[in-house]
């Protein structure tokens, strides 16, 4: 592949070590890949920084003025929302103009699977379902509760956690209409505690590609198992840690891996991408002193 590709995440000090084995499992899982890694941030410390970097070269890019000010807005109107406020910078992975591809994974998530074929299919916007649509519900629009499935205004809605981006929505027309869509009184109704995911399900959902769930496997959700349907948890290409259990908190998650073996068997994949990640870079600073 010749095209000029990217892959992105948010980070924050708490969550580096997640942002570095999130993208350490991307490059170790999908070798093909010689694009750039960018880690959008408002402020990592110089240590935190380093613990990315053995993950790869990095880019590390600030959020934008503008979209910094609508989430000082949105969040000033609705004070319950700023202790998640980081969550919306995921929205500045559109701004990335001059990719052609760009890949955004959350930081809580472990890849083991190949990405490739995702990133030849022509569609525009490709992402896995959420869990109502994983359930055969919808989202309302206004609210984003979970609806039947026959609610005329319901949105076969997907998960923010891994976003395959195309070239053409990227020249800053889609970035314009989600910093809008961050405007206090378009949250009127809202009635769930999402952030990114609520806006980018309302100006993208319509035009999505929705792929294979095990592209991002939710286990925070107890239905993983469930979604698997037969099949090997070797067939999973990213696993995803949504909810307040993280890999790199281990009095948090490990309970769940013990009675879930999918849990398990993330937290273990984890654990080695972790593993392999220290091992490369200790091997590159090696070389370095070498040569």
């Amino acid at each position: 592949m010749s095209d000029k590709f990217a892959v992105v995440t948010v980070s924050s000090d708490d969550f580096a070590l997640g942002s570095a084995v999130a993208l350490a499992s991307f490059r170790q899982s999908n070798r093909w890949f010689s694009g750039e890694t960018v880690v959008i941030a408002t402020d990592l410390s110089d240590d935190r920084r380093a613990l990315i970097r053995a993950a790869g070269p990095t880019e590390f890019r600030a959020p934008s003025n503008e979209l910094l000010r609508r989430i000082d807005a949105l969040c000033d109107a609705r004070p319950e929302l700023r202790t998640r406020r980081l969550r919306f910078c995921s929205l500045e992975s559109f701004a990335l103009a001059g990719y052609d591809k760009v890949l955004f994974l959350d930081s809580d998530t472990v890849v083991s699977g190949d990405f490739e074929e995702l990133f030849r299919r022509p569609e525009p916007f490709i992402a896995a379902p959420d869990k109502p649509t994983l359930i055969g519900k919808r989202r309302d629009r206004t609210s984003f509760e979970s609806v039947d499935a026959n609610e005329q205004a319901g949105l076969a809605s997907f998960n923010a956690g891994m976003m395959l981006i195309g070239h053409d929505l990227l020249d800053g027309t889609v970035y314009a209409d989600l910093l809008d869509l961050l405007e206090p009184d378009a949250w009127k109704g809202v009635k769930t505690d999402h952030t990114d995911q609520l806006v980018l399900n309302r100006r993208l959902a319509p035009q999505t590609m929705l792929v294979d769930p095990l592209y991002t496997l939710p286990i925070g959700h107890r239905i993983a198992a469930q979604l698997l349907q037969g099949r090997s948890v070797e067939e999973v290409c990213m696993f995803h840690f949504n909810g307040p259990r993280k890999p790199w908190k281990p009095d948090h998650i490990v309970e769940r891996a013990i009675d879930d073996p999918v849990v398990g068997c993330a937290l273990a994949k984890w654990h080695r991408a972790f593993e392999r990640m220290v091992a490369e870079a200790r091997l590159g600073r090696l070389a370095t002193s070498a040569g």
